[in-house]
């Protein structure tokens, strides 16, 4: 068995990706967070997540994959996992699911684009497009930690993980 796990920055495209994937009837994995939903009428995110309240994100037992961003929790189930071909992770969550699921073999597609275009994306639906842009500059810096890395080894064919094909 092969899943596919997408992983990129925070406005690289993953969405518009992921999006195009379930078009194509490929089963993605939805995550648990306790981020806000957004307006009834930006439907983007929910094939994503199941928005759910700071409270109920304690009661979960099967919780795997768990992570944090700008302040809110996710997380997946392992019958979330085990049903989707396509998986969403960060770097933390690319590591934790080889060693979760050693016989199973992952595709990477990660999503890489330029800083000024994810910045466009960032503030292009924003009141503020300001304090949009002073956050998402912010938000390069600790996404940086996470990434450099990562995207270090997997530009020179040194990322190493024996269930991981490129």
């Amino acid at each position: 068995m092969i899943k596919c796990i997408i992983i990129g920055r925070k406005n690289s495209g993953k969405n518009l990706f992921m999006q195009e994937l379930a078009k194509a009837d490929f089963a993605i994995a939805k995550s648990y967070t306790t981020k806000k939903q957004p307006d009834d009428d930006d439907k983007s995110y929910n094939f994503r997540h199941y928005y759910i309240s700071e409270e109920d994100a304690e009661i979960f037992e099967n919780k795997i994959l768990e992570t944090e961003h700008d302040g809110n929790k996710y997380f997946y189930t392992k019958e979330e996992i085990e049903k989707a071909d396509i998986i969403c992770l960060d770097v933390k969550g690319l590591r934790e699911i080889t060693t979760l699921y050693p016989d199973t073999a992952f595709r990477i597609v990660c999503i890489m684009a330029a800083n000024d275009k994810r910045l466009i994306s960032a503030v292009a639906d924003k009141e503020d497009k300001i304090t949009a842009e002073e956050d998402f500059k912010q938000l390069c810096i600790a996404e940086n930690a996470e990434f450099e890395e990562f995207e270090d080894k997997l530009t020179s064919g040194n990322l190493v993980i024996e269930n991981i094909h490129m």
